[in-house]
């Protein structure tokens, strides 16, 4: 029975303020009860407050390889509010020009992202020459700056081989006259 009377105090005082000292609005409580009630209390003010928190559906994506001159398949990276408050998307920028990109957040910069609202970008890999590349999809807010890593491989299209250059190159004659 007395456990659960001071359970019943703590429950009441933390949702009378989760500011109060409780030392001193309960001296007969016990110390191990005040822990717990001020632990509980700094939860509760941590929980209560607005969040901004931005959540991305991949924080990479890897194109492979595609042929110089050649554009990859679309691929989507999704930014979510995954918090309790309006966050404004204020920047949306790519690193290399070889990467491209588009966004469905149906307004200009800067874009409001309700709680639970999201945004989708679409990006492709179009190499203008061979080799490995790397870019960053860049993406500033109120809620912090949030990125994703892009990597793709240009690959040069192979020389093309016909059977009259190995013909000229060994000096035989096609024909005699």
């Amino acid at each position: 029975m007395l456990k659960e009377l001071w359970f019943f105090k703590l429950a009441k005082a933390v949702c009378k303020s989760p500011k109060t000292n409780f030392t001193a609005a309960y001296p007969e409580m016990p110390p191990s009860a005040l822990a717990t009630l001020a632990s509980i209390s700094a939860l509760r003010g941590a929980f209560s407050a607005a969040t901004k928190l931005l959540a991305l559906s991949e924080t990479s994506v890897a194109f492979g390889n595609q042929d110089v001159g050649g554009t990859s398949a679309p691929r989507t990276v999704t930014l979510s509010n995954a918090g309790s408050s309006n966050v404004v998307l204020s920047t949306v920028s790519l690193s290399d020009a070889q990467f491209k990109g588009s966004a469905n957040c149906g307004q200009s910069l800067p874009a409001t992202l309700r709680p639970g609202a999201s945004c989708a970008f679409t990006l492709s890999f179009s190499p203008t020459s061979g080799g490995a590349k790397t870019a960053t999809l860049s993406l500033g807010s109120d809620a912090g700056n949030i990125t994703v890593a892009l990597s793709g491989t240009g690959v040069a299209p192979a020389t093309a081989w016909t059977p009259m250059s190995l013909v000229a190159a060994t000096g035989l004659e096609t024909s005699r006259g």
